[in-house]
């Protein structure tokens, strides 16, 4: 009997390789994707033109293993994953997870970039009755990528964002960073965060501001010292700021009282 098991392993592993890939139905949001599995044995740099809005790499993650389906492979795949669904952002969405978690973060973002702000706009007021979209439409899907639990996507949309912000010396929703510090968290890379605060530019316009939410945070979080070495850092940085100094003297008067 032992001799005969890697066989049947070997053709157990086919045929799951086949019904997979034969399926069309089936999305699935996490885990491994059998298609994806299949196609990536035999992917090839894909050449196409996206949006460059959400297409050049982001993370380290995508340095170290760009994966990319070639064009046929591509419009293949989605035809399989989204029958008759194009045109909806629920499937996109799930798509672009898809592809993310099976390392296609290329082609994810080009089914991301496929999405019109009208398409976000759409989907957030299903969410969120009521819900605005003035601002940036971006800023808020994020939010709602992240307590909807696609924190690839979040990490990915925010954190190119973020970095062009910062590159450009342009302002940001406050917001974009506090979430982005979340999806940090949640994957365990809360020291990225502070990281990338540390690196912004002095000159930056949200730099001040950034450095107390940050200490306010690691306050709510009970951790007063990271708290004082980040207002130190504030303190020393801006010592000719009177707001700043008022909130780094009241926020220390409120340790000092507990």
């Amino acid at each position: 009997m032992k001799k005969y098991f890697p066989l049947f392993v070997i053709c157990a592993a086919v045929v799951g390789l086949y019904l997979g890939f034969t399926d069309p139905r089936k999305i699935e949001v996490t885990g491994i994707d059998v298609n994806a599995v299949a196609a990536k044995k035999h992917a090839q740099t894909y050449n196409g033109t996206g949006d460059s809005t959400y297409g050049a790499a982001s993370s380290q993650g995508d340095a170290a293993a760009p994966q990319h389906l070639s064009r046929e492979e591509f419009q293949a795949y989605i035809e399989k994953k989204m029958p008759g669904g194009k045109d909806d952002i629920e499937a996109k969405l799930a798509l672009s997870e898809t592809l993310y978690s099976n390392d296609y973060a290329p082609n994810a973002r080009e089914v991301f970039n496929s999405i019109s702000d009208e398409e976000m706009c759409r989907y957030l007021e299903r969410k969120t009755p009521g819900a605005s979209c003035e601002g940036d439409i971006r800023v808020a899907l994020s939010k709602a990528l992240y307590q909807e639990g696609r924190l690839k996507l979040a990490k990915d949309i925010l954190t190119k964002m973020v970095t062009e912000a910062v590159a450009q010396m342009h302002t940001i929703e406050l917001g974009a960073f506090q979430t982005l510090r979340m999806v940090y968290r949640n994957f365990g890379d809360l020291a990225k965060y502070d990281a990338l605060i540390e690196s912004i530019p002095e000159s930056h316009p949200l730099k001040a501001e950034l450095l107390i939410d940050a200490a306010r945070y690691y306050s709510e979080e009970g951790n007063l010292e990271k708290m004082n070495r980040i207002l130190s850092v504030a303190a020393h940085t801006y010592p000719d700021n009177a707001t700043l100094n008022g909130v780094i003297d009241a926020m220390t008067a409120v340790e000092k009282a507990q």
